[in-house]
């Protein structure tokens, strides 16, 4: 019996069609995931792939998110799923991101130290708060717009870098900088991006100034949230600290 016959056979014509929830954003979080429309056969959908977009129910101002298996949109499908486990498929719509300002990710001062990035403290931006990074990068975000702000003062004089990784884990590897102060660390897939400036320009500054930068990190190797490490380095010691961590993000194509 060919695969067709035997996948009707198993689950019958009734899969065809399974009616989901009414058109309602749910917790109205601006990503929030809803199904919407009418799930199709696991068997169409693996002919279509996940490269299929569906009609959305929403009407403007929604992308599509990909193919899921469940009605709660918990188990994503993909061209490698085993589809003799998948009785149908459902589409997951995200509204179309907006741009997030001022997450206030820490307000108390911290101390960084050079005895490894591992042993810093370390902070989370909450991204799913507001946007699913996975299913945006399947409606065609690819990129991550970071705009990182905070206070810092030098203890003692030095460098001072920011570390931006996929998971909690952090591999220490040795450190690879530029001219433009970026830095890169090898073998480390949760890496993502670094940072690296001089608070006081060549000498010591215990004074209190704002720092910014920007980031686009790549939507593809991002997870759930974001989370941030902190190091330090320089001939002697060169302990410093920070406080006020903002952050602006925005999802871009």
């Amino acid at each position: 019996m060919g695969f067709k016959k035997l996948f009707a056979a198993l689950f019958g014509v009734s899969i065809a069609l399974v009616a989901l929830s009414a058109c309602d954003t749910g917790d109205g979080s601006d990503s929030s995931a809803t199904g919407g429309g009418a799930g199709i056969t696991a068997e169409q959908g693996f002919k279509n792939t996940v490269a299929t977009t569906p009609n959305c129910p929403y009407g403007e101002g929604y992308v599509f998110g990909g193919w899921y298996s469940d009605a709660a949109l918990t188990k994503r499908v993909t061209v490698n799923s085993d589809f003799s486990k998948v009785k149908a498929i459902y589409p997951k719509w995200l509204e179309i991101p907006r741009p997030i300002s001022d997450v206030n990710v820490r307000s108390e001062t911290v101390k960084i130290t050079d005895s490894g990035r591992e042993k810093q403290r370390m902070d989370v931006l909450y991204l799913s708060d507001h946007y699913d990074v996975q299913g945006l990068y399947i409606a065609g975000y690819t990129r991550l717009k970071i705009t990182f702000t905070f206070d810092v003062r030098e203890i003692d004089d030095g460098y001072q870098y920011v570390f931006f990784y996929s998971d909690d884990k952090c591999n220490a590897n040795s450190i690879v900088t530029d001219i433009l102060g970026v830095v890169g660390i090898d073998n480390d897939d949760s890496f993502l991006y670094g940072h690296k400036f001089e608070h006081g320009s060549g000498k010591k500054d215990i004074s209190w100034k704002t720092h910014t930068f920007t980031a686009e990190l790549s939507m593809k190797d991002l997870k759930k949230d974001l989370y941030i490490r902190y190091g330090a380095s320089g001939k002697y010691e060169d302990d410093w600290q920070n406080r006020n961590v903002m952050i602006n993000y925005e999802a871009l194509k």
